[in-house]
């Protein structure tokens, strides 16, 4: 397996993830069986570098600070609970990092429909 083949694997399984997260599209493919492979001198003289999505997707994900933020536009204390209680928390620390970016994106809708 080239270097280039398993770097397009872990895109397509990438994007895979990202719509079974999003709740977009059902995975209905099955595991393929994985071999495992001898490393060459040339792929022990050269340590791999680091996927770049993994950095893009930790700058992706908004700070505390950020989700407070924008929970400060809703003045009705009833709106934040229930939006905090979709997520399973009490609070904005409760949120787990992987849903502070779609907390937002309830706020913003919340925000929309009382305009």
């Amino acid at each position: 397996m080239t270097l280039e083949s398993s770097i397009t694997q872990l895109n397509d399984s990438v994007q895979t993830l990202i719509k079974v997260i999003s709740g977009l599209d059902a995975v209905t493919t099955t595991p393929k069986a994985v071999k495992a492979v001898k490393a060459t001198k040339a792929a022990k003289a050269a340590p791999a570098k680091e996927a770049t999505p993994v950095a893009s997707v930790e700058a992706d994900i908004p700070k505390l600070d950020d989700v407070i933020a924008e929970m400060r536009a809703i003045s009705d204390r009833k709106i934040l609970q229930k939006l905090l209680s979709q997520f399973g928390s009490a609070t904005a620390s409760g949120v787990p990092e992987e849903n502070r970016a779609a907390l937002i994106e309830a706020i913003h809708m919340e925000l929309q429909g009382a305009a």
